[in-house]
């Protein structure tokens, strides 16, 4: 036996229930609130903790090859970024800072 009942009930919308119908500055509150009290629980170590195995896990995932091939696409997108004089200007800057560095060194001896 079919329930008629049931068959000619329309759907409650589900748009003005959950964080959708709310506001967005009030869905912000509430996690940043969610944010700090998992914060609290877990602590520093906690932290730590979840982002090396999260870390080992992408590590896993990629292979060493994977992350030969993002460190190639990192350094052509900033190559991109920089263009020939930025690396010349990078170059002079990393050339002074290394001279200043070497010249204090010595004359502390």
């Amino acid at each position: 036996m079919t329930n008629s009942k049931n068959k000619h009930t329309p759907k409650k919308s589900t748009a003005s229930r959950g964080f959708a119908s709310m506001p967005k500055k009030k869905v912000s509150e509430i996690a940043r609130k969610g944010g700090k009290a998992r914060a609290n629980q877990l602590g520093h170590e906690g932290y730590v903790e979840m982002g090396q195995k999260g870390g080992q896990t992408r590590a896993e995932q990629l292979g060493h090859k994977g992350y030969v091939e993002m460190g190639r696409k990192g350094g052509q997108a900033r190559a991109d970024q920089l263009g020939h004089e930025g690396y010349v200007e990078m170059g002079r800057k990393g050339g002074q800072a290394r001279a200043e560095y070497t010249n204090k060194e010595n004359q502390k001896h």
